[in-house]
């Protein structure tokens, strides 16, 4: 705390202590785990603050001098009603902490608060942090009026200091000197954003209307998001544990009152967590595809990526018909059901390619012959595992099978005719070196043909 506009020290901070009273507990489901969440209140006394530096102070405006006396006579006023100036307030009587004594004679204190703001604010408005010195310093005001838990109504006399701060923000056009580097317009955008910030943050909670920074809101929309992206896909699996154990209820950041002198770290909001997840969706699909994999040789099993894509999808559509009613899943959703529509094209694009690459790379080192390829046709077709551009067995899907194999498509399709039709010849006693060499050599990613053949296999080998 460097700053030479700053009077506060941390020396001159005093110890303050806070007892927490817990409101509510409740589970929340994350992520295939529970976990408790809490509302809590707590209660305060109040304490003195300090004024930072400025042009702008009791000493240069006798106007100031006289407002705080008017500030205090109607604070006294105020004050001799309390706590029974309100029906929250008037629960303290039967509040075990609550002492009166502890609430008399603070009204100068309050005005002194007031009037500290209103420095403050005339005083650093053109700055380059001017909404950082203003907020930070409004905090550390709100926070020396101490606290009641819920129930019990705001620190003492504190709507009053809120009414009037405002008040004054938004007349103090007269209180400014010539020499304020801020134009008129700009001027007016400031006021308005300190008046906003004071109303946003005095609103008590039970009359906000966004609750975006409420931790079982954050913790279930990360939930949603996780149920709904797909990480049991085969290509994803790897990413599940990962985003099961991120729990993203802080942004990261940690910011200190240079006034207050409290730490704090930044709790995300549902807003902010939201934009966080869509660019997630993005940056793992973007990096994790069919492409991607094709291009590092490990995309070799197309027929079984596409089924699970099929189903993928289908889960996806039934998530969304679930979150109707829910508008912020809107932009993930939207890009997941892209990507999977554009990936499983992609998938049924380049299957026959990546059959026909494995094929030929798995026979290349072998003398592979008309009968190899016939039988492999077998046992692909009888399992419905042949992938031809053609309707198989037409003379254009014959061609089609020569030209994979760089073979005559007459000659495969003839010794294909003579086994396909008669069993006995097919698994008879010189078959079976035939037979192995299919099921070692050209069957190995194609699990129903494979089997088949084996089962085959075995039944030639019983026979001799």
């Amino acid at each position: 705390m460097e700053d030479g506009e700053t009077s506060i020290e941390k020396s001159k901070l005093m110890k303050r202590h806070k007892t927490i009273y817990l409101d509510k507990m409740q589970k929340v489901d994350f992520c295939g785990s529970q976990f408790m969440t809490f509302e809590a209140g707590t209660f305060e006394l109040p304490f003195s603050i300090h004024p930072t530096k400025g042009d702008h102070n009791y000493e240069s405006c006798e106007n100031c001098r006289k407002q705080k006396q008017q500030y205090i006579k109607d604070l006294k006023k105020r004050a001799s009603l309390f706590p029974f100036c309100c029906d929250e307030h008037s629960r303290l009587k039967d509040f075990g902490q609550y002492n009166k004594n502890n609430y008399k004679g603070l009204e100068e204190e309050i005005a002194d608060k007031i009037m500290y703001t209103h420095h403050h604010i005339i005083n650093h408005l053109d700055e380059d942090e001017w909404y950082e010195k203003i907020t930070e310093y409004l905090e550390y005001v709100f926070e020396s009026f101490g606290s009641f838990p819920q129930g019990y109504g705001s620190g003492f006399l504190l709507t009053d200091y809120v009414f009037s701060v405002k008040e004054l923000t938004l007349n103090i056009r007269g209180c400014l000197t010539s020499e304020k580097n801020i134009t008129p317009a700009e001027l007016d955008i400031r006021l308005n954003k300190i008046a906003s910030y004071i109303d946003i943050r005095f609103t008590p909670k039970s009359e906000k209307k966004n609750k975006n920074i409420d931790v079982n809101i954050v913790l279930t929309t990360y939930d949603k998001w996780f149920k709904t992206f797909p990480f049991d896909l085969s290509y994803f699996k790897h990413l599940k544990e990962h985003y099961r154990k991120t729990i993203p209820i802080l942004t990261g950041e940690i910011v200190t009152n240079r006034y207050s002198g409290q730490t704090l770290a930044v709790a995300t909001t549902k807003e902010n967590l939201t934009r966080l997840l869509i660019q997630t969706t993005k940056n793992i699909i973007t990096n994790i595809n069919g492409l991607k994999l094709h291009e590092k040789q490990e995309l070799t099993d197309a027929e079984n990526i596409e089924l699970e894509l099929i189903f993928k999808n289908r889960e996806l559509q039934l998530s969304e018909m679930a979150s109707l009613d829910n508008t912020d899943r809107k932009e993930y959703i939207k890009i997941l059901k892209r990507w999977f529509k554009e990936e499983k094209s992609f998938i049924s694009s380049i299957k026959p390619y990546l059959r026909e690459s494995v094929e030929t790379k798995k026979v290349t080192s072998t003398d592979i012959t008309r009968s190899h390829i016939a039988y492999c046709i077998h046992y692909l077709s009888a399992t419905k595992s042949l992938v031809t551009d053609n309707p198989f067995p037409s003379d254009k899907a014959w061609k089609e099978l020569g030209a994979r194999y760089n073979k005559n498509a007459k000659n495969i399709q003839k010794v294909y005719n003579e086994i396909n039709s008669n069993p006995e010849i097919r698994m008879g006693k010189t078959k079976i070196t035939v037979i192995k060499f299919v099921t070692d050599e050209m069957l190995q990613d194609h699990p129903k043909a494979l089997k088949l053949a084996k089962d085959e296999l075995k039944l030639a080998q019983m026979k001799s």
